[in-house]
């Protein structure tokens, strides 16, 4: 008796061995697209500035629906991906910079996540599509887009000034000031050193707002150069970090909280530089000392602040233009709830009923629109986290004034952890909805979205 391999001719045998091996390759090849596909859509979430959590809920949801393990570790600097059973995993590192706010690329890479988890698309399809988006954004900006942006900013600082209770001088100063300042960040190249531009940028804010009040232009120089530089300051990361810590995750909490004291020492420093300039040049120009009166208020003036702030940063933020009345409706919601906390409990406190019911609203808004809830909040949170408190108590404690600063210092992070509170809250009382839980057969796919803003 012969065995089978012993009767079996050379040629079948032969064609047997390519086929297990062209079976082992597809596999293997599948294997190394899959791991491909996972990793480039952690990356794409971090991009448009996801959350440490939403980076890890995602990419496991997603490795489960392509049927593979996957444990994940983001932090803002870095992502740690671990791809195949437990003992026999293939783990992959990369170093990532701290990313903006891109709400427009939220929405097209939820689009893809949602697609991989449906199984609508194939890894190297969906990776594809991830890569077409990241050129998209590589694109240098058009003339049209810096002027956008620009006009954007100035609007948005000058609607800062009036609900930070400036007069109509000091709307006018704030828009003037905050124009050249985005030209320095967005026109030059000191933008693209973080450190150094966010030094250079409160320098020129406290130096032109201190200067225009020693000239009597102005009576309220320090709410001119606070709402000038309102986009740039951390108040926004340091209550993000915070919630981090809340949810537990240490590593993210705590890089986003160094990262918002290293905006603010930043900050800080180019605030003192532009006190000194402006006391060396009054000195040079023998300009008498003006009494500061507070500034003459109108109500309107918030009235129009509050119409016009929402689309400005709507604008900064890249969100979609049929998005703007949402965002709007948020921001007033979020005023309100605020305005109401405060006299309920007062104002250092009532920040969190206004996070609350903002946080109510965005996530309802997203679960119907089926949009990231990011959409909502980050407009509304950016005008009631305590970035301009904590860069006056940065700028006592350089005063020697230490007393006052430490208060300050206190009084924003208890602001800070009442801002979280209220978005615990609302979180448990209406759960946003899952990253990439949702059928796809009614959603535009993300060059759809993306030709029709």
């Amino acid at each position: 008796m012969f065995s089978p391999m012993q009767t079996e001719d050379p040629m079948s045998r032969e064609m047997r061995h390519l086929g297990d091996d062209s079976t082992s390759r597809s596999a293997e090849a599948l294997e190394h697209a899959t791991t491909h596909c996972l990793v480039r859509l952690g990356i794409a979430m971090h991009e448009v500035g996801f959350a440490s959590h939403e980076i890890e809920s995602s990419v496991r949801e997603a490795a489960r629906a392509l049927e593979t393990a996957a444990e994940v570790f983001a932090t803002p600097t870095a992502l740690f991906i671990g791809v195949g059973p437990q003992g026999a995993q293939r783990t992959l590192l990369h170093r990532l910079e701290p990313a903006n706010d891109d709400i427009s690329g939220m929405a097209d890479v939820l689009d893809i996540a949602r697609a991989i988890c449906a199984g609508a698309v194939a890894p190297r399809e969906a990776e594809a599509q991830l890569d077409a988006l990241t050129r998209a954004r590589a694109i240098p900006p058009s003339h049209q887009a810096h002027v956008e942006w620009i006009f954007a900013f100035a609007i948005s600082s000058g609607g800062a000034a009036a609900l930070f209770g400036g007069g109509g001088a000091e709307v006018g100063m704030a828009l003037a000031l905050s124009t050249l300042i985005a030209c320095i960040a967005r026109l030059t190249s000191i933008g693209a050193a973080p450190v150094l531009g966010e030094c250079v940028i409160a320098m020129t804010s406290s130096f032109g707002a201190s200067l225009a009040g020693s000239l009597g232009w102005i009576s309220a120089p320090d709410i001119v150069a606070l709402a000038s530089i309102i986009v740039f300051l951390p108040g926004l990361a340091m209550t993000r970090g915070l919630a981090d810590l809340a949810r537990r995750d240490l590593a993210a909490g705590t890089a986003r909280l160094m990262g918002a004291l290293t905006g603010f020492l930043s900050l800080g420093l180019g605030v003192a530089l532009g006190h000194a300039l402006t006391r060396g040049a009054v000195d040079v120009l023998a300009l008498p000392d003006l009494p500061l009166a507070p500034p003459a208020t109108h109500w309107s003036l918030k009235v129009i602040a509050s119409l016009v702030t929402p689309p400005a940063l709507a604008v900064l933020l890249n969100a979609r233009r049929r998005e703007v009345l949402a965002i709007g409706v948020g921001t007033v919601i979020a005023s309100l709830g605020t305005e109401f906390g405060a006299a309920l409990m007062g104002p250092n406190l009532g920040v969190g009923l206004g996070a609350l019911a903002l946080g109510l609203f965005a996530n309802a808004w997203a679960s119907r629109r089926r949009r990231p809830t990011a959409t909502i909040l980050v407009p509304g949170l950016i005008l009631l986290v305590p970035g301009t408190m904590g860069l006056r108590s940065l700028e006592l404690l350089m005063s020697a004034k230490t007393v006052d600063g430490i208060s300050i210092a206190f009084e924003t992070l208890w602001i800070s952890a009442a801002l979280v509170a209220g978005l615990v809250v609302a979180n448990a009382l209406n759960p946003p909805p899952r990253a990439t839980r949702r059928p796809l057969h009614d959603s535009a796919t993300p060059a759809q979205a993306s030709a029709h803003p």
